[in-house]
């Protein structure tokens, strides 16, 4: 059970996100869920946290614990996966919170442009009307 607490305290975390609440007489007001972890965005579901760390578990030659054990500490741990927002990309989440370097991150926002442009183009080049004519004698 130490091993699977130490591999949850070595996974990367997001901050905790404030959440949205409704008052008595139906005022919204932001409540702080500070106790509540999310893991990285790059582990989509448990079942890939499972395998995370059944890897790390033979690595380290320690017999992994069921399923349900990782599930029922990781609950107990108050942990949760983070899912981003459709307009947000994994790396710019990690970049958020400092878990990947500029460079990385300049490498992404770089491509990113780069795939914009040549979209922008293809869209310009889609408006434009070719017509090519053929003369026989």
């Amino acid at each position: 059970m130490a091993f699977l607490k130490q591999f949850f305290a070595s996974l990367p975390k997001m901050p905790s996100h404030y959440c949205r609440a409704m008052g008595r007489h139906g005022i919204a007001f932001a409540c702080n869920r500070e106790s509540k972890q999310y893991l990285e965005p790059i582990i989509a579901d448990k079942t890939m946290l499972y395998t995370l760390y059944a890897m790390e578990c033979q690595k380290s030659e320690k017999i992994a614990l069921s399923r349900w054990t990782l599930c029922r500490v990781f609950d107990e741990l108050n942990l949760s996966l983070f899912t981003p927002k459709k307009d947000q990309f994994d790396t710019c989440c990690s970049h958020k919170v400092g878990n990947i370097t500029d460079d990385i991150y300049n490498r992404h926002i770089r491509s990113k442009n780069m795939a914009r442009n040549k979209k922008a183009m293809d869209k310009d080049r889609a408006q434009k009307i070719w017509r090519c004519t053929r003369f026989r004698a």
